[in-house]
């Protein structure tokens, strides 16, 4: 049976017009083993001041609906509740009535941190509105171009409700000037989404213009024409047919300079079996002078003339018709090396024109690395600018050691960690480092689970019970935190095994509280055990939050084997010392037992039966 039962819960966000608060949520909580009831009131600071105090006023009723005892009256002191801060979510609020079964908030009393107050009736007050998602209004590229103008926080319709702003992050603010994601949410409103169609088919348009390969405009010419008159979408898709004509119209040139010199190259033949035919019936000096001739014609005049155009096609950048040429007579003086001078020109100019593909498939074919690496380079440069961090990473890396290659590398790992933390909240999952979970060969990727997140770091503890080891093992088997065996195993072995170099440099060295019956100590620690209050503060009331499921790997590591219970078998240890069932606090450390409750009385220290789920704080400034 859980230890705490929910018997009542209230609406969520409930508003009054002129309120600096909003009511997050309510409910009313029994304990089970005291038979104790309470109540829980969140309140979420949504005014521009600093709340220093919040008195409410709320009646109980019990199970038929009626009034339960007098007014409850609560005050939350000694606050510092910023804008978007909420108070009262690990409040207890104990209920002299144990019969009573829900609660109405008659009035909220702020105090601000500059004297000033603010006093509120919530008997009329109601839920605010529940915010759409943008996919649920907006097609794809809609909500990609949403998200492009206002931040990829960006997840709800915004609202104007009442005297509020309902943001698209899903803030409520007071102000049109979102605290949470800086956006404008009158803006937001102002916002047509006929306009972000466009925008989003321009900007595919504009990427299909800009990567073109083999000179493909159409494309780029179907997209631009389905938005005409959007922005400069009609000269866009002007600029794609004038250039798909001139593809045509080279192609038309190059076909009809082909079928000319085929047709020269018949007549050419045709004259030399006439001129053949002539000798030997002329017979004597004239057929040696012809034949000489023809030698010469066809040894020296001919290859000298296609040589000179090819070479003039080359340097006009007519390059496919030089090709053609250069092929004619492959073995005429440098006919080859002109031809690979030719394909590096070639390249050189689909460099300059920033089409890095189509110049380094030439480079490939000449087989020259600088070049080759001088494109790819140039390349990850423009999807670094383009914030397209994955295809810069990973060209970067195949010219590693090249220019500030390196440098780039290590700024991408830098923005790929951070910006993929920051928008990281409290009760999501995020990933980071690898650890044997599955089996003792191959290590999986990390779930961590935030507790709590602020301004410039995140805490999180693993989302499953990683391992299954003593908490000491020395001879002292001690439960002090600061001399055990299990901190030394964390913040080496563990730290070491699971982090790469760059994860390990966001993971931060936090100073860490350890209470000891009347004394505490201080430890520095990147990773870490959570303390009996971390446990209690951040699970809330709530044993089943606490629970926790053991990775196959730890189970082999679990000393008793003989349960199948994925689940109920996975007890895990908090750093505070324990309360001792031997008599002796030094013994034992605190746990989590397979209910979720939290067991001070300890586990002892030594015991091979209690698994680990690491916490520690991650920087995301």
């Amino acid at each position: 049976m859980e230890r705490y039962k929910r018997l009542f819960q209230s609406e969520n966000n409930l508003y009054v017009e002129d309120s600096p608060v909003v009511v997050s949520a309510g409910a009313i909580t029994k304990d089970t083993e005291t038979g104790k009831v309470f109540a829980q009131i969140k309140t979420k600071n949504i005014s521009d001041k600093t709340i220093k105090a919040i008195i409410v006023m709320f009646s109980g009723y019990d199970v038929e609906n009626n009034p339960v005892g007098d007014t409850i009256k609560y005050e939350y002191l000694d606050l510092d509740c910023g804008c978007g801060r909420e108070v009262g979510s690990k409040t207890p609020i104990y209920l002299d009535n144990s019969g009573t079964r829900s609660f109405r908030i008659e009035n909220i009393n702020v105090i601000f941190s500059d004297g000033s107050s603010c006093k509120t009736d919530f008997s009329g007050a109601s839920p605010l509105p529940c915010q759409k998602t943008l996919s649920d209004v907006y097609d794809e590229d809609q909500t990609s171009q949403f998200k492009k103008l206002f931040g990829e926080k960006s997840r709800f319709v915004p609202q104007k409700y009442a005297d509020v702003y309902l943001c698209a992050c899903g803030a409520v603010n007071k102000t049109p000037e979102c605290f949470s994601c800086g956006g404008n949410t009158e803006d937001m409103l102002t916002v047509d989404a006929d306009a972000l169609k466009n925008d989003g088919v321009y900007d595919k348009a504009t990427a299909e213009l800009n990567k073109i390969i083999n000179n493909n405009y159409e494309n780029a010419l179907t997209l631009f024409s389905s938005i005409a008159g959007w922005k400069d979408s009609s000269e866009k898709a002007d600029e794609c047919r004038a250039k798909i004509e001139k593809i045509k119209l080279a192609k038309k040139i190059v076909e009809a300079e082909r079928k000319r010199e085929e047709e020269e190259e018949r007549i050419a033949t045709e004259k030399a079996k006439a001129i053949s035919r002539k000798a030997a019936m002329i017979g004597g000096p004239i057929v040696a002078a012809l034949i000489v001739f023809l030698i010469v014609l066809s040894n020296v005049i001919l290859p000298a003339n296609n040589y000179k155009k090819a070479l003039a096609a080359a340097e006009a950048g007519n390059y496919h018709e030089a090709y053609h040429l250069f092929a004619n007579y492959p073995d005429y003086k440098d006919t080859k090396e002109q031809f690979a001078k030719t394909k590096l020109k070639q390249a050189s100019d689909l460099l300059d024109e920033g089409k890095y593909d189509e110049a380094y498939k030439i480079f490939e074919e000449i087989g020259d690395k600088d070049a080759i690496t001088e494109s790819m380079y140039n390349r990850a440069v423009d999807y670094l600018e383009a914030k397209d961090y994955d295809n810069a990473y990973n060209l970067f890396i195949k010219t590693k050691d090249y220019k500030d290659s390196n440098s780039k590398i290590q700024s991408i790992v830098d923005a790929n960690l951070k910006y993929k933390y920051v928008s990281a909240e409290e009760g999501d999952f995020i990933t980071i480092g690898k650890y044997y979970q599955n089996n003792s060969k191959t290590k999986d990727n990390i779930q961590w689970l935030v507790l709590k997140k602020e301004d410039s770091r995140i805490l999180v503890v693993s989302r499953y019970a990683l391992d299954c080891i003593p908490y000491d093992t020395s001879k002292a088997r001690s439960a002090a935190w600061e001399t055990c065996t299990l901190r030394k195993w964390l913040n080496d072995t563990f730290f070491n095994l699971t982090f790469s170099e760059d994860e390990q440099k966001i993971i931060c060295s936090t100073s860490i509280i350890t209470k000891a019956e009347l004394i505490e100590y201080n430890t520095i620690d990147r990773l870490f055990l959570l303390s009996n209050d971390e446990a209690s503060a951040y699970f809330g009331y709530d044993d089943a939050e606490r629970q926790c499921t053991h990775t196959p790997y730890a189970k082999e590591h679990f000393e008793n084997k003989t349960s199948d219970d994925v689940r109920y078998d996975t007890r895990w240890w908090l750093r505070d010392p324990g309360r001792s069932w031997h008599g002796t606090s030094n013994l034992d450390a605190s746990i989590v037992d397979q209910f979720g409750k939290l067991y001070r009385e300890g586990w002892p220290v030594y015991f091979t039966d209690c698994y680990v789920r690491p916490a520690m704080w991650i920087d995301i400034s």
